[in-house]
C-alpha cells in the first residue's frame, strides 16, 4: 500500500481545500466507533491485512509533524467521521523551540533538527555494545 506524500491524512483541520470522500460499508458505519493505530512503515502487506480485517476501510496516514512538535509517521483505520474536522484549541507548538523556547540557546549548531522524533530501536550484540562502551570510555571527553 503506497504511503502518501505529504502524509497529511484525509485532510488537516487547516486544509479545507483538499477534501476526501470515502465510502464505508454498511457494517462499518458507526456507532460503535473504532480507532486502530500502527506505525505507517509496517512490513509489506500488513496494512492490507489490517484493512481487510476492519471492513476494508482505507487507512489514513499522518505524520504528526503537521500537527505538533513531534515527527511520527502513523497509520489509522477508523470509522470516525472525517467531514468538518476542526483542531483542538489552543493549537500546539509545531517545532522544538516553540515548545521549549529555552532550548534554542543551548542547541548545538551542528544539529539541524527542529522537530522531536521518536527513537528508532534496534538490538545490538553484546560485543558491539562493549566496543561502543570502550570507545566512549577511552575518548577522554564527555560523549
Amino acid at each position: 500500500m503506497p504511503l502518501p506524500n505529504p502524509m497529511v491524512g484525509f485532510n488537516l483541520p487547516s486544509d479545507r481545500l483538499r477534501s476526501v470522500k470515502r465510502r464505508l460499508s454498511e457494517k462499518a458505519i458507526g456507532p460503535p466507533f473504532f480507532y486502530y493505530e500502527n506505525v505507517a512503515l509496517a512490513p509489506r502487506g500488513v496494512w492490507r491485512t489490517i484493512s481487510r480485517t476492519l471492513y476494508d476501510i482505507e487507512p489514513e496516514f499522518v505524520d504528526s509533524k503537521y500537527l505538533c512538535a513531534a515527527a511520527r509517521k502513523r497509520g489509522y483505520i477508523h470509522n470516525l467521521p472525517i467531514d468538518n474536522r476542526s483542531p483542538l484549541l489552543p493549537l500546539p507548538p509545531k517545532n522544538i523551540f516553540k515548545a521549549f523556547p529555552d532550548y534554542e540557546r543551548w542547541w548545538p549548531s551542528w544539529d539541524p533538527r527542529r522537530q522531536l522524533n521518536c527513537l528508532l530501536t534496534s538490538v545490538a550484540s553484546a560485543k558491539l555494545t562493549e566496543r561502543i562502551k570502550y570507545a566512549l570510555a577511552s575518548s577522554g571527553t564527555l560523549p
